[in-house]
């Protein structure tokens, strides 16, 4: 069974998976541009909006970064609503599930078995049919509807965006600070937290690139960094810059409320 079918189950059953949330799919493989593709978004029975990354491997920590930066954008975007990161993978291991924690991201393990379980019971063939299909049951496609090109969303619409763009990394930043001298400010920035009243905002990755990336400008490193770790940051640098910045004056907004 691949990836994209594990997706299209918790898509079209999603009760199978997550009983008593009363999930509605309301967006699935979209973008926001400059950020990047997210996997599959619900809104369960206190209208609550789930941000679901699914792996179909062992999450590992390097994989959080992403998906916040995605629950950051939508944040930004609708701060009127209530965003919750959430991953979904077959094995999360102990170091991975206490980072998670402490991040205020939730997290749940569904193992291959139960994926095929489902599946079998709604009747759908898997791609290793050969391996899963069950005496006596009629097996069925699986009928959603096919998504042709990623999308984004500008402007509260979704358009056309088949470029996925890699942010600014900050498990690539902090070592780099090591390196040139500037680890403790580093670990200072790193260690920053952000409550944020009434979201369930776990820390602001976005806001901590920002300060990244003016401590690595004040030191005279920036261009040194984009160049060996992050070559877009040549070209595209300011505007993540404006983003984060603007994900930062959200969270400051919101802290003095």
């Amino acid at each position: 069974m691949t990836e994209r079918e594990m997706e299209d189950l918790l898509a079209q059953f999603p009760d199978d998976f997550f009983p008593g949330r009363g999930f509605k799919l309301i967006g699935r493989q979209q973008s926001m541009r400059g950020v990047g593709l997210f996997d599959l978004l619900f809104q369960d029975n206190r209208s609550r909006h789930w941000l679901i990354e699914l792996k179909a491997v062992p999450l590992k920590i390097t994989d959080i970064d992403q998906v916040m930066r995605y629950f950051e954008e939508l944040c930004a975007l609708h701060p009127e609503d209530n965003y919750v990161p959430c991953f979904v993978a077959p094995n999360i291991p102990r170091p991975v599930r206490l980072s998670l924690d402490g991040q205020g991201v939730e997290y749940q393990e569904i193992h291959l078995a139960e994926f095929l379980r489902i599946s079998r019971e709604r009747g759908i063939e898997p791609s290793s049919a050969a391996q899963t299909d069950v005496p006596g049951t009629t097996a069925t496609k699986l009928a959603l509807p096919a998504i042709d090109a990623p999308m984004h969303i500008a402007n509260g619409s979704a358009v056309p965006n088949t470029k996925q763009e890699s942010p600014f990394l900050l498990d690539k930043a902090y070592p780099f600070a090591t390196v040139h001298g500037i680890g403790k400010e580093a670990e200072d920035i790193q260690k920053m937290t952000f409550p944020w009243k009434g979201h369930s905002w776990g820390r602001g990755s976005a806001v901590r690139r920002w300060h990244m990336t003016q401590l690595f400008r004040e030191k005279g490193v920036l261009e040194q960094f984009y160049q060996q770790h992050w070559p877009r940051g040549i070209t595209d640098g300011e505007r993540e810059e404006r983003h984060n910045l603007g994900v930062k004056e959200l969270w400051d907004r919101m802290q003095s409320q």
